[in-house]
């Protein structure tokens, strides 16, 4: 029987992709899905999977989930994170898969704001100068979210086998080589029933440490040594980026009155460190 090392739980609770270890290879499995393998050595991945597996399905495991672990393998800092740029500046979106990062973003490009990514960003930098980069443009909504933020048709793609959502298309604009500065780090939190107002708190930067560590992508977090150099590099991010959470209700028809609200408060900031 396979021994794994470590399991990421998916919105289910059920592990949506298990890490096994070999001599040189990391292999990331998706249950009842397939297997990743990854040669660190070599720099190669193989995929193992049964032949009538759907190739959207394993282009989008490999895209959002394999791809940005080995980046962050490789010492970048990956946050599970949707990213849009507001008056040339990047607001970014933290959240557990489900609180609504995806709606979110597209409630900004309605907006004619541009998204970075609805899902992985990449952040760089200093402190005093942090910047973002997308790993790839992608914005994907559930149904209910894509008829009521975009009802005429769209030529849509499905995400995977496994998911209801779609894949909308948004361009392909490539972010300047040094990135875009990175303006603010949002944390999406449930909302109390009990309110029906938008409310954002800042942090202070040791909650919001723990905060973008925990949303980070890492191929093997029981590598100790790897985790303490993201940690480093998450520090001098939230020592420059402030971070705050956000809380507002879940309905549709308000985001992007939510997003314009969100945008104001960004505005309100003062410069980042030099």
């Amino acid at each position: 029987m396979a021994t794994f090392v470590h399991e990421w739980p998916g919105v289910d609770g059920e592990p949506c992709m298990r890490l096994r270890q070999g001599r040189d290879t990391f292999h990331l499995d998706a249950p009842n899905i397939g297997t990743f393998v990854i040669d660190v050595l070599e720099r190669t991945i193989s995929i193992q999977c049964p032949s009538e597996t759907e190739q959207t399905t394993i282009e989008h495991l490999l895209v959002d989930q394999v791809l940005p672990r080995c980046l962050a393998h490789d010492g970048s800092l990956i946050v599970h994170a949707a990213g849009v740029e507001v008056d040339g500046e990047v607001l970014m979106f933290l959240g557990e898969s489900g609180q609504g990062k995806s709606s979110l973003a597209a409630a900004f490009q309605l907006s004619g704001q541009k998204i970075l990514s609805d899902d992985c960003i990449e952040i760089a930098g200093s402190a005093g100068n942090v910047v973002a980069f997308p790993t790839y443009p992608s914005l994907r909504l559930l149904p209910d979210t894509l008829s009521r933020f975009f009802p005429e048709r769209l030529a849509t793609a499905q995400v995977a086998k496994h998911s209801d959502k779609r894949r909308i298309p948004v361009g392909r604009d490539f972010s300047p080589a040094e990135g875009t500065p990175v303006r603010a780090i949002y944390v999406l939190e449930a909302q109390d029933p009990a309110s029906s107002d938008l409310t954002i708190e800042r942090v202070p930067p040791s909650v919001g440490l723990v905060v973008v560590t925990r949303n980070l992508f890492k191929l093997d977090p029981t590598d100790l040594r790897r985790a303490s150099v993201l940690l480093q590099k998450a520090a001098a991010v939230v020592s420059t980026v402030p971070v705050f959470t956000l809380r507002y209700p879940r309905d549709l028809g308000a985001l992007p009155a939510h997003a314009k609200t969100i945008r104001a408060h960004a505005v309100t900031l003062g410069p980042m460190l030099q």
